[in-house]
């Protein structure tokens, strides 16, 4: 009886916490249309400030896969070749941007000719790995990051915490 009553305070108290981390994960944000000058993309990485960062790394993924790297130069400029029309996701450190490249003819009328990046400089810098394909950790890493892996790891110690009790107080004698 004592078993159920801890198993289901458990479950209350990890249900009622577990919701709000499980719901707060990022927001995926609209692609960015971006018109393509002969298959060329250009763009400037700038911080908070407006100022050109350079020597940052962008990279550029479709889907999973790494489709170019570049660094910003002096300016804060960068430009990427050999590119074709559709989504994807450009990289620098922890920054993402989702972008829609078009060709010239086919590019709706909000489209931009070149891209902007801001970051935050200061974090960017420091930092080992990113979301965007080079992270630092790998699959252990990614894995405990995730608040329901942590929420269900917590539920499974006190589980078994309350099980070995329980377990513990069936051996005593009901009284002397």
């Amino acid at each position: 009886m004592m078993f159920r009553k801890v198993l289901s305070s458990v479950l209350a108290v990890a249900t009622t916490l577990g919701a709000p981390v499980l719901g707060s994960g990022p927001v995926e944000l609209r692609s960015r249309d971006v018109v393509l000058n002969g298959g060329k993309l250009e763009g400037t990485v700038v911080n908070r400030e407006a100022q050109p960062v350079s020597g940052l790394t962008v990279r550029l993924f479709h889907g999973e896969n790494l489709i170019a790297t570049t660094t910003s130069d002096e300016r804060g400029q960068f430009s990427v070749t050999g590119l074709r029309n559709g989504g994807h996701v450009l990289c620098t450190g922890e920054d993402r941007q989702n972008v829609r490249f078009w060709g010239t003819q086919a590019a709706p009328p909000a489209a931009v000719n070149r891209v902007t990046m801001v970051v935050d400089e200061a974090v960017v810098r420091g930092q080992c790995g990113d979301a965007c394909g080079e992270g630092s950790g790998g699959l252990l890493t990614s894995v405990m990051g995730n608040p329901a892996v942590l929420l269900l790891i917590g539920g499974g110690v006190v589980g078994v915490v309350a099980i070995a009790a329980h377990n513990n107080n069936d051996d005593q004698p009901a009284s002397p």
